[in-house]
């Protein structure tokens, strides 16, 4: 094969050409290993030149614990933590009265209505507030009309039917005791005719 080649050398008209198609041909006829064997050669060699030197040469494989649901009492399932919330004292309901009892004396206060404003906010205690419903008490006397301006302005500003209610027993419990008061009783003597009709806390 290798003197046939060499005579097609000689008589090809390209050289070059015809001496690399014999070296590929001289190759085939050889005895070469399958790539299978070479990198089964390589690894063989590397596990040897490992072993002279100490060392391992490839990791070993990693374990994968995994759990046994077969036996039921391996698996118990912990329970999620709980986290104490604290007790504000503040519900929900509270939270919406104020939010509806600031809106009136929000629109109050931008409407010029100075004389309700007042009155509301130093005169009278939130009992219950909602949207068209208002109870109040009164912990100072009132003027009679309070109520009628109060009822008519909000029912004018929302186009709503209010209804308001003004507890009086506190403030009229208040005035009844004061009347025995020694003091009291002493100028109510003096100035015959005279009573109590109002009591403020002047600060």
């Amino acid at each position: 094969m290798l003197l046939k080649g060499i005579q097609d050398i000689k008589i090809s008209t390209c050289n070059e050409v015809a001496a690399e198609m014999m070296l590929i041909s001289l190759c085939y006829l050889s005895d070469l290993p399958s790539p299978e064997q070479v990198i089964k050669k390589i690894l063989s060699q590397n596990v040897e030149q490992g072993n002279r030197q100490g060392r391992p040469v490839a990791p070993s494989p990693s374990v994968i614990q995994v759990t046994d649901y077969s036996d039921p009492k391996k698996y118990v399932e912990k329970p999620h933590s709980v986290i104490p919330v604290r007790d504000t004292g503040i519900h929900v309901k509270n939270k919406q009265q104020n939010y509806d009892f600031d809106k009136i004396l929000q629109l109050l206060r931008r409407s010029n209505q100075i004389y309700l404003y007042k009155q509301l906010c130093s005169n009278l205690k939130l009992i219950d507030c909602k949207f068209g419903y208002l109870k109040l008490k009164a912990v100072s006397n009132l003027n009679s009309n309070f109520c009628n301006d109060l009822k008519s302005y909000l029912n004018q500003a929302t186009n709503q039917e209010w209804v308001i209610i003004v507890d009086t027993s506190y403030m009229n419990r208040e005035v009844s005791n004061l009347n025995y008061a020694p003091v009291v009783k002493d100028i109510l003597n003096t100035f015959k005719g005279a009573k109590v009709v109002n009591i403020e806390n002047k600060e």
